[in-house]
């Protein structure tokens, strides 16, 4: 009986795929319950809607990530974003303050950027995703302010 519950239990947890967490309107650091619509910070096996300014304010992922329209994303200096899925950018993501925010790619499978505006105020993206695939940039949109720092580190 404790076999049967065992591999039960197991297959229900190979099934259950994470919620799309979506920030409020006012937005607001991404640690905090607050920023969240219903209260609840986003896991690394959930997908993200951005719909007001959030800041990363720690070391956090997720699977895929959406920002909306006119709305930004801002990784802080020495935090990090891991995204394993897709980007889909219709708004902006952004580094700040010294060395920047890390913005990592750390899918299993080909994953793809699109969208607006990405990198300025010192943003590093880095391609760590494990599969030969990589990461493709899709979007005619994507932007790199040229007077700001932007790094792409590769593995």
């Amino acid at each position: 009986m404790k076999n049967l519950l065992f591999i039960l239990f197991t297959c229900l947890t190979l099934v259950v795929k994470g919620a799309v967490i979506t920030s409020t309107t006012g937005g607001g650091v991404w640690s905090a319950t607050s920023t969240w619509v219903g209260g609840i910070v986003p896991l690394s096996t959930d997908d993200v809607v951005i719909d007001g300014p959030v800041s990363v304010d720690g070391i956090f992922s997720c699977v895929n990530l959406t920002t909306n329209a006119t709305k930004a994303l801002t990784i802080s200096n020495t935090r990090s974003l891991t995204v394993t899925g897709n980007i889909v950018n219709n708004g902006t993501i952004i580094g700040a303050g010294g060395t920047g925010g890390l913005l990592i790619m750390g899918g299993a499978v080909a994953q793809t950027i699109s969208g607006g505006t990405v990198g300025n105020n010192n943003l590093n993206v880095q391609f760590s995703n494990d599969t030969s695939t990589g990461v493709n940039i899709t979007s005619k949109n994507f932007t790199v302010d040229a007077t700001k720092s932007f790094t792409i580190t590769l593995g």
